[in-house]
């Protein structure tokens, strides 16, 4: 049986506790966010983006509530980073599938948060670590360009920049989060099976 799957008789649904994880969230990405403006190496581009954890894990464990979370927070921390609001709303979609993508990954293809077998460790590789943060740079680093933020010499260096700044977190930092705190987690009604709950 797979975390993923309901046992008999289980029913889930959102509540309270939810709305106050994606809060708990938004908080803790949004300083995390600005925590990691100091190694900035352009516009909302940090060589360490430790906030990227809170987008993988957080969309992980709590589907729809780390996701919109994942989305919301850089804007809060963006514009207490003095980050202006035109680049913040630029970057949501980059935003957004840094945080979805692992998010469906892990719930379609069954992957064990808990990263257990050689194979849940592929499947983190493949979500967490390649496909999502490239995707996030290819469109963080292109909507920047398209808006004028960042000039056509250094749109590479930007896109390699966040992809490597979103990576050393995320192996570093979400890797051992989601091993060692999923078994906690998943035992509470918090840790979102489905979408909502």
């Amino acid at each position: 049986m797979s975390v993923w799957d309901l046992r008999e008789g289980e029913v889930r649904s959102w509540g309270v506790v939810h709305v106050v994880i994606f809060v708990f969230l938004t908080a803790l990405g949004a300083l995390s966010a600005t925590l990691s403006s100091f190694l900035q190496v352009g516009y909302g581009v940090s060589w360490f983006y430790l906030a990227v954890v809170v987008q993988v894990v957080g969309g992980i464990w709590f589907g729809f509530w780390g996701v919109l979370a994942g989305v919301f927070f850089p804007i809060v921390g963006d514009l207490v980073g003095g980050i202006p609001i035109s680049i913040s709303l630029s970057l949501l979609p980059a935003n957004l599938v840094q945080s979805l993508i692992p998010a469906t990954y892990f719930r379609f293809f069954r992957v064990d948060p808990a990263l257990k077998k050689p194979g849940d460790w592929v499947h983190f590789t493949l979500s967490c670590v390649i496909l999502n943060n490239l995707l996030g740079a290819f469109l963080g680093a292109s909507a920047m360009s398209a808006w004028g933020f960042v000039t056509s010499d250094i749109y590479f260096v930007v896109m390699i920049s966040w992809f490597v700044g979103n990576v050393i977190p995320v192996l570093v930092v979400g890797a051992p989060l989601l091993k060692g705190l999923t078994p906690v987690i998943i035992s509470h009604r918090a840790f979102c099976k489905r979408w909502l709950a």
